[in-house]
């Protein structure tokens, strides 16, 4: 058995099915990195950051989730079905930890940490049914402890993800 990292409570084992992960960021990386050059690393570590969150959101829920898989321009994480208001907690895990990720970029570059956050500001809106926006806001239509949790995780994301993009103009 191989060792795992402790992660809140759940072991995180990096065994076979990470190969796919592993193959798929790869190639992703190195098309990114050819084609945009150091901000499309930038918007890479965001996306591994935002695709973590959505897999570790189902890590401490409980929720059955394959390993995140990265392809140009889309990732996804793959998890069973959960009532809506799970759907909106695992939905803002992503854009939140995305937007985290773009404020460690921001001793480096506010032009990298600006496009991470533009890629999660545009995450959040509820326009197309497979952005997250829309399936927090399909997930907060009843209070529950998950639609709560998910309205300040998906705020907060909404706030520092705005900075970030922000930066943009002023700088």
């Amino acid at each position: 058995m191989s060792p795992g990292v402790k992660t809140v409570g759940t072991a995180l084992k990096l065994g076979p099915k990470w190969l796919v992960t592993i193959k798929s960021l790869t190639f992703t990386s190195a098309f990114n990195a050819v084609l945009f050059g150091w901000i499309g690393v930038a918007v890479v570590i965001g996306t591994v950051a935002h695709e973590m969150g959505h897999y570790l959101a189902c890590r401490v829920l409980g929720v059955p989730a394959r390993t995140p898989v990265f392809m140009p321009f889309t990732s996804y994480v793959e998890h069973v079905p959960v009532p809506p208001d799970v759907e909106a907690l695992i939905a803002a895990a992503g854009p939140f930890s995305g937007s985290l990720a773009g404020l460690l970029l921001l001793p480096f570059s506010t032009k990298a940490a600006a496009v991470v956050g533009a890629v999660q500001l545009f995450n959040l809106i509820p326009f197309l049914p497979f952005l997250d926006g829309a399936k927090i806001l399909r997930g907060i239509t009843e209070v529950t402890i998950y639609s709560v949790i998910a309205i300040v995780v998906a705020g907060v994301a909404l706030i520092v993800s705005s900075f970030e993009t922000a930066l943009w103009f002023l700088g």
